[in-house]
């Protein structure tokens, strides 16, 4: 297993060099159920599916190290210039107002640095969110923790869904009324200017939206919902609106240090 990471490392550094210079090398490390502040593992658990795999089960936990030793040794080995090569680890559900996958992915951050000696650039929280239900103490509290490692942060795939309070799922697109929509504006908002306010200058590396468009009926993710900052004919929503005014009303964190 460890030849075949080495392998596939290598190949993709090889095939990438001068073109992507910006990776997750490790992603959605952190365990869901039942304590997501530790990593993701088999062990335990019963009717694994036949695609399901942890990596830490048979390379250790400090197979994230392992990732970032190669990735790093491959691209310097192919002529690409250290500097610009930049790693992330990525994860999803870091803003749980519990805040425990959020600190425990710090925590192991910080240990296979200490430990093995490796550098970690940047930390990725995907946040697919629901509007109604995702706290937004839950979404500052993650970035003031993120900020507080010094590292980058990216928002990596931000998308939201809608749930009317006290239901079980999110409502579909054709059930979406202009109100709700613009809930989900004013939500979109509060997320892009938290980031602005909370996460220093020097370490936003930025946010990328899942989908410009809402999703398909038969697509595999939130198939039929309103997560696009358009609609599917390409028309603006509320949502494009949020987004929008959040960037054009960002808080601009000062370095208060000069």
């Amino acid at each position: 297993i460890d030849k075949a990471l080495e392998t596939f490392i290598a190949v993709m550094m090889e095939a990438c060099v001068g073109y992507v210079k910006t990776w997750h090398v490790v992603n959605e490390p952190m365990d869901d159920w039942p304590d997501p502040s530790k990593l993701k593992t088999g062990i335990g658990k019963d009717n694994l599916a036949a695609d399901e795999f942890y990596c830490q089960d048979y390379l250790g936990e400090y197979y994230a190290a392992r990732a970032i030793e190669l990735a790093r040794h491959y691209h310097e080995k192919i002529g690409g210039n250290p500097s610009e090569l930049i790693l992330f680890i990525n994860d999803y559900g870091l803003e749980s107002p519990d805040q425990n996958k959020c600190k425990g992915l710090i925590a192991y951050i910080d240990k296979i640095e200490k430990d093995k000696g490796v550098k970690v650039d940047g930390i990725g929280t995907q946040m697919h969110v629901t509007c109604n239900e995702t706290s937004m103490q839950g979404i500052r509290d993650m970035f003031t923790n993120m900020a507080a490692t010094g590292k980058l942060v990216k928002v990596s795939e931000l998308d939201m869904g809608y749930r009317i309070p006290g239901t079980a799922e999110n409502i579909k697109t054709s059930e979406l009324t202009r109100e709700q929509a613009e809930e989900m504006g004013v939500f979109y908002e509060e997320i892009v200017k938290a980031y602005f306010e909370l996460i220093p200058t020097n370490q936003r590396y930025g946010i990328t939206h899942w989908s410009p468009l809402d999703s398909p009926d038969n697509s595999s993710w939130r198939g039929g919902e309103p997560i696009g900052l358009w609609t599917l004919g390409y028309n603006r929503k509320p949502a494009y609106g949020g987004f929008a005014n959040g960037l054009a009303g960002k808080i601009i964190a000062t370095d208060t240090s000069k």
